[in-house]
């Protein structure tokens, strides 16, 4: 696994759907929205375009967001096999995981800790090589 980017950021979309969820008063700060819409992605098998984001304004260095590497680590394990860099694929993550929240809790008016419980995530279908 491959790193190439050194900064992280969002779309024209991205950022609209984050000051949207900044203005809930959830988020201390767009980076805690970010990296949550990040691992709401992930933990809900939302499927980001396949193709790298165009228009994308920087927000971070990856220094700055993962400064102890979890982020690339946690990405790189849940990411589609042959993931080149982590990094680009956690901005494409985060631009689904944005849309979602933005639905959520600011279209749907739902709260946080509703759209975050797990037993609202879709199921999870049983290895049936693993229960044999």
């Amino acid at each position: 696994m491959e790193q190439t980017k050194v900064t992280v950021g969002v779309t024209a979309q991205g950022a609209r759907h984050l000051d949207e969820l900044m203005d809930t008063g959830w988020f201390g700060s767009e980076m805690a929205a970010y990296l949550l819409a990040v691992g709401t992605a992930l933990s809900r098998g939302l499927t980001p375009s396949p193709a790298p984001l165009k228009g994308v304004t920087t927000k971070w260095n990856v220094g700055s967001l993962d400064r102890d590497g979890r982020l690339r680590e946690l990405v790189g394990l849940m990411g589609p096999e042959g993931l080149q860099d982590p990094y680009e694929y956690a901005e494409r993550l985060a631009e689904v995981g944005l849309e979602f929240l933005k639905r959520k809790i600011v279209d749907q008016e739902q709260l946080l800790s509703d759209v975050l419980e797990p037993g609202a995530a879709p199921p999870i279908e049983a290895d049936p090589e693993a229960t044999g």
